[in-house]
């Protein structure tokens, strides 16, 4: 829905242009802000094969490429504590879901 009913907002850097920030801090910077991104899905895709585990890795790695076509704020580093509760939620829904299994 917010795809077709955008805001007449204009982004703010520290929220949707963070990346870009980091970019006009430096290149390093930027690189850096984007590997660390993609490493949050890592343990969603490559640790645990679960359906739960890939489901919230497809769901943060939409919320990351959504930033790249709009005005969306940038997940865990843009502003706001609620991106990172809900990561860690779910990323220790994933770790007790493994210590279930026994597979730790």
């Amino acid at each position: 829905m917010a795809w077709y009913n955008l805001d007449k907002l204009l982004p703010i850097d520290y929220v949707e242009g963070i990346v870009q920030l980091a970019n006009k801090i430096s290149f390093t910077y930027q690189l850096l802000a984007v590997l660390s991104l993609v490493l949050l899905l890592f343990p969603f895709f490559f640790y645990h094969k679960e359906t739960l585990a890939v489901a919230l890795g497809t769901y943060y790695a939409f919320l990351l490429i959504a930033t790249i076509f709009g005005n969306f704020p940038v997940m865990i580093m843009g502003y706001g504590v609620s991106p990172i509760i809900g990561y860690s939620i779910g990323l220790f829904r994933i770790i007790a879901q493994m210590e279930d299994n026994k597979q730790i």
